[in-house]
């Protein structure tokens, strides 16, 4: 199976559909000499869950719990908006799955800003949690 992480940052680029805004794709790090705007995917925290009862805890028995981190960053608010709307339209299409991810389920964005900074750079996270069998 390949890994939910490099899934999810695919689908980011294959799937995006702004006119006018073409971001760069990175996986774990924002990356200080790409041009903006970017979209980073991260992994945070994946848990093995039990199937049914049984004697042993093998591959067979378990599904995967995985949450995500889709980091969208660009120096115009408006645009860091445009960004999280497109990011939310290709994650509610995927909401029942794929052929290697049983459901994904999109969270809550919380905004990251640096506006201290110069230039000011705008920053949004969302978790997404994604259900696998291994």
């Amino acid at each position: 199976m390949t890994d939910p992480k490099t899934l999810i940052r695919g689908y980011c680029e294959s799937l995006w559909a702004i006119v006018g805004v073409t971001p760069s794709y990175h996986e774990d790090i924002f990356d200080e000499k790409a041009k903006l705007p970017q979209v980073v995917v991260s992994h945070v925290l994946t848990q093995p869950k039990v199937i049914a009862f049984s004697d042993t805890l093998d591959e067979d028995n378990r599904y995967y719990i995985g949450t995500y981190a889709v980091d969208v960053w660009s120096l115009k608010k408006d645009e860091r908006w445009l960004m999280m709307k497109e990011v939310d339209r290709i994650f509610q299409s995927l909401i029942y799955g794929d052929d290697q991810i049983d459901q994904y389920e999109p969270k809550a964005w919380r905004d990251i800003n640096a506006v201290e900074t110069n230039p000011k750079l705008y920053h949004s996270q969302i978790l997404i949690e994604v259900r696998y069998y291994s």
